[in-house]
């Protein structure tokens, strides 16, 4: 029988024994015991710096980020002011993307202590998330400098030298940092991404398998060995771990839909009806579609969710086939007149129907744009136009994970926009007035921005729009899908880099998915620093005198 522990009464309370106790749970992970000991002692002395202190180091271990800023920044004011304490305020600061105040925390630590390896490594953790990619490698130098074993200093130098596109010298770090502690997982995954950056494919691959053997229950490296086998083309391999997706992403974890109907076995789908529900952004729901009609045809008969403003062109694209609202699930379920056999991730269609890319056929449209609307912005665009070639132009991602590796600028399209042969139409949606608004106030409006067309209020209008185009240009978006589904001739830029998306493969200048999408690709080493699409659009440019000089080719149709 464990015998509690008897509460310690005032007469005998003993700050330095409650102290012990207190750190020792915490150690333990005992958090709310660590807590109330914590606030016994301030109970009886409000201004312990130390103990202020420790409940700070305890909120950023449960990622409360705000009450830890709060605490620790009390602790620092009373005093004395000790370099940890500064350390832990500036990663406070850092995981509230306050960069620059986390910069002047880690500066305050080394003014007290100049060869504090712990201060350097951090600061050079927030120069990295401050795009402050030269000095980060300085502070982590020194960091290594200080103590040469620091293996998450060498880690952080490497993912330094791979953002600069150094990938020799981010390598030799990476492989310092495993040397010291071979138990990190994302060492592995750092080595691997270099190396599929090089080219090297199968080192990469074992790169992944390295990490997944580190920490086989971490769902991250799973997903890592999964993306790079599909980014590879390797997709039978990549296919046979692809429900990892709903482990390492909570956004796609919430699309999964409750029993019943049960998931899919693997049976024969002869004869059965099935509910296949829709996940991801729209991209990758179009994408999904590609293959819809072969399942269709194996299948009794099907249902298909998906976002409101993709059912009214799927049921245009797909006659026959059922769609309905992706927020209407249970109700479908519960009202159907024959219950469903089984439910399927819409994405899943792909393993089955595309088990390789040599099994791939012969790409085809498969999305409709409604012909009147298509129609009347064709004629429209027509009449403005005055003999020029019209061009749709998006340059931005809206994605949350990878805007930032995809998006450009649109100063930077100015040669395009402004070419005397082309009438250039806005397609791009999302948040983007204010450099919509400054590109016109220096170029005076050189871009055509529809007022009739909504793309986030009315998707089937923009659908139409991209119809009328002669060609699309544009960054990895949804605007890409839909104008390839279409088989309007698009061209699509891209970065050099294995942390874009997984279904434009690698090197690749076409798409198995889409006939009539051509990808130009960025030639040079990837450099966080530096901007990726300028010399992809120039590459692009050149592209497009030719395109401007031959006649248009027959547009392909669903």
């Amino acid at each position: 029988m464990v015998k509690r522990q008897k509460p310690l009464s005032p007469a005998r309370f003993d700050a330095s024994q409650v102290l012990e106790l207190a750190v020792q749970n915490h150690k333990k992970g005992n958090f709310q015991k660590a807590k109330d000991l914590y606030l016994l002692l301030l109970s009886h002395n409000p201004r312990n710096a130390d103990v202020i202190h420790r409940l700070g180091t305890m909120a950023i271990q449960i990622e409360q980020f705000d009450k830890a800023e709060d605490f620790i920044r009390q602790a620092i004011d009373i005093g004395p002011c000790t370099p940890t304490m500064l350390i832990n305020y500036g990663t406070a600061l850092r995981n509230l993307e306050r960069y620059d105040d986390a910069i002047a925390a880690f500066n305050s630590a080394l003014e007290l202590d100049p060869n504090n390896a712990n201060a350097l490594y951090n600061k050079g953790r927030s120069l990295i998330a401050n795009n402050q990619f030269a000095e980060a490698i300085e502070a982590n130098t020194k960091a290594i400098e200080v103590d040469p074993n620091f293996a998450e200093a060498w880690s952080n130098l490497g993912a330094m030298q791979k953002s600069k596109g150094l990938h020799l010298e981010s390598l030799y770090a990476f492989d310092k940092a495993a040397q010291i502690n071979p138990d990190i997982p994302e060492l592995y995954r750092n080595m691997a991404t270099n190396l599929l950056e090089m080219r090297l494919y199968e080192p990469a691959i074992k790169m992944c398998q390295r990490s997944v053997d580190v920490d086989p229950d971490e769902s991250g490296a799973r997903y890592f060995l999964n993306s790079c086998l599909l980014t590879m083309g390797r997709l039978a391999d990549g296919w046979k771990d692809f429900g990892i997706r709903f482990e390492q992403f909570e956004d796609v974890r919430k699309t999964r839909r409750p029993i019943p109907p049960p998931y899919w076995d693997g049976s024969n789908m002869n004869g059965k009806r099935f509910i296949i529900w829709a996940e991801q952004g729209i991209g990758e729901q179009i994408l999904a579609m590609s293959v819809l009609l072969e399942f269709y045809e194996e299948v009794e008969d099907c249902t298909v969710e998906c976002w409101d403003r993709l059912v009214p062109i799927f049921r245009h694209s797909f006659p026959g086939i059922k769609f309905a609202s992706i927020k209407n699930h249970e109700e479908i379920v519960k009202r159907a007149k024959t219950p469903f056999d089984f439910q399927m991730p819409a994405l899943d269609l792909l393993t089955r129907y595309r088990p390789s890319i040599e099994t791939f056929p012969k790409a085809k449209p498969f999305i409709k744009p409604n012909p009147e609307i298509t129609s009347r912005l064709r004629a429209k665009y027509v009449a403005m136009a005055q003999g020029k070639r019209i061009v749709g132009m998006s340059w931005k991602s809206t994605s949350e994970k990878l805007s930032r590796f995809k998006s450009s600028t649109l100063e930077d399209w100015h040669n395009v926009i402004a070419s005397p042969d082309l009438f250039v139409v806005n397609l791009q949606y999302g948040d983007y007035e204010e450099e919509w608004e400054n590109y016109n106030t220096k170029h005076n409006c050189l871009m055509f921005d529809d007022p009739d067309i909504d793309p986030i209020g009315n998707l089937e209008d923009a659908v139409a729009q991209i119809a009328a185009m002669d060609l699309v240009i544009s960054v990895s978006n949804s605007n890409v899908h839909m104008a390839g589904a279409m088989g309007v001739p698009t061209w699509l830029i891209m970065p050099n880099s294995t942390s874009t998306i997984w279904y434009w493969f690698l090197d690749r200048t076409d798409s198995p998915w889409y006939p009539s999408v051509r990808i130009f690709r960025q030639k040079s080493i990837l450099d966080e620093e530096r901007a990726w699409w300028p010399e992809v659009i120039e590459d692009m440019f050149e592209a497009l005198q030719a395109w401007i000089d031959k006649p248009l080719p027959p547009r392909l149709v669903p």
